[in-house]
């Protein structure tokens, strides 16, 4: 036997809108880990011997920026995390 659940356009972009975020989540929380990898080893990064996914990141991405732009970038990233989990829970408590 099937089952039909019907949702609303309210339903439907709750549920997109949920998706978006836990994605959008996902993928700064992982940049905010690499960037943090990448300054606790900042001075030993040597782009002609990479070895760890945060090397390479640094090598291909990255390397152009002085460690205080890096350093300026993460603050951004957890800034916008912050806002995001802001926005999540205030939409699930009402606030």
């Amino acid at each position: 036997m099937k089952k039909i659940v019907r949702l609303t356009e309210t339903d439907l972009t709750r549920i997109v809108k949920g998706i978006i975020t836990e994605d959008r989540f996902t993928t700064v929380t992982h940049y905010i880990e690499m960037i943090e990898d990448v300054l606790d080893n900042y001075d030993s990064i040597d782009c002609e011997n990479i070895n760890k996914k945060y090397e390479r990141f640094y090598c291909e991405s990255i390397s152009e920026f002085s460690k205080e732009k890096i350093e300026i970038v993460l603050e951004k990233f957890k800034e916008e995390r912050a806002e995001l989990m802001h926005n999540e829970f205030s939409g699930l408590f009402g606030g």
